[in-house]
Order: structure tokens, then sequence, then C-alpha cells
């Protein structure tokens, strides 16, 4: 059963569709943008109707985005201030990039599994 997503464009043109739509997602910025892209993902899932496997899906997910959260935390940039380990530096810009880039490639394996 096709759903109304992606699913219902020919296999040639979804696959360009889908490849565009990850490159521009690269070049989004801000914390309003990298949100409105992964709820857009999770629509475009949602449409599509051929989600057999949401567990994996749940799991691949969450751990893609603890660990872009986790590194960007533990490697801020250093112009920012924040408290300095060894090599690792935690601060504000950290939290607010890895939540930004962990929701941005979190909506990009969305649109891929659409």
């Amino acid at each position: 059963m096709k759903g109304i997503g992606l699913s219902r464009i020919p296999e040639v043109p979804r696959f360009f569709l889908t490849i565009t739509a990850i490159i521009l997602m690269q070049l989004a910025t801000g914390m309003g943008t990298a949100a409105f892209i992964f709820i857009t993902g999770v629509v475009l899932l949602a449409l599509n109707l051929r989600l057999r496997n949401w567990k994996f899906l749940l799991f691949f997910l969450s751990l893609t985005f603890f660990v872009l959260l986790a590194g960007n935390i533990l490697f801020s940039p250093s112009g920012c201030g924040g408290n300095a380990y060894w090599i690792f530096t935690i601060n504000s810009c950290g939290i607010s990039l890895g939540v930004e880039n962990a929701l941005k490639r979190s909506a990009m394996i969305l649109v891929g599994w659409a």
C-alpha cells in the first residue's frame, strides 16, 4: 500500500528530490530552521505509511542524536569560553550547535528513509 508521501513519486525523481533535499539541509542554519527541517522529515515519513521497522529507526535516530550532541558538547569551540578539560571544552555554544546539528542530521536520515 502506497502512502500519500514521497512513495507516490516515481523512483528516479524521488531519488533526485531526496538527494537535493539532503544537500540543501546542509546549508540550513539556526535552531528554528533545524527544528522545522526535523518536523518536516517526521511528517514525510509519517505520510509514507511504509514504516515496518519503526523500532530500528527510533533506536538509530536516538543513537545518532545522542552521539552528535555529546560530540558537539565535548568538543565545543574554545572561543566561547567555558570549562576546558584536557582536549575537551564544554560551553553553551557546543550545546546549541549540538542540538542544531543533531536535528539536521536526524532529519536527513528521516528524509532518506521516507
